[in-house]
């Protein structure tokens, strides 16, 4: 089934799992409509004070997309993808998968995508 989701022009989350969406699925395929800055949370609790990865697709003006983790105030990125990710008023696919120590970003819905951002962490997550 699909959701349909609108979220404010804000920093602020949206938890997908009020809407059905269960992080033990780990996958999440999605069409995104936005300019740039279009900011994505992998959170290991129910708020956003936790330690989280963050995806932000199109930052600074749709010139660059990076996964950044945030611990303990600290946002050091992890992996960057230099370029526009994101089209005004056009819906863009994408695919996020995770794991115990990987996180893939790919364009698309489906397998056949290749991803433009990945991070495998030195350590299980």
């Amino acid at each position: 089934a699909e959701i349909y989701i609108a979220t404010p022009e804000t920093r602020d989350y949206t938890f997908v799992s009020n809407y059905g969406i269960r992080a033990s699925d780990r996958i999440l395929s999605f069409q995104l409509n936005a300019c740039n800055n279009a900011y994505l949370g992998l959170i290991s609790g129910s708020s956003d004070d936790q330690p989280l990865y963050e995806i932000d697709l199109g930052a600074y003006g749709n010139t660059v997309s990076y996964i950044l983790a945030r611990t303990s105030g600290s946002l050091p990125r992890l992996d960057e993808y230099p370029g526009p990710a994101l089209k005004c008023n056009t819906y863009k696919d994408f695919r996020i998968i995770w794991d115990d120590d990987t996180i893939n970003v790919s364009r698309g819905l489906d397998d056949s995508c290749s991803p433009f951002l990945t991070w495998t962490s030195p350590t299980t997550f």
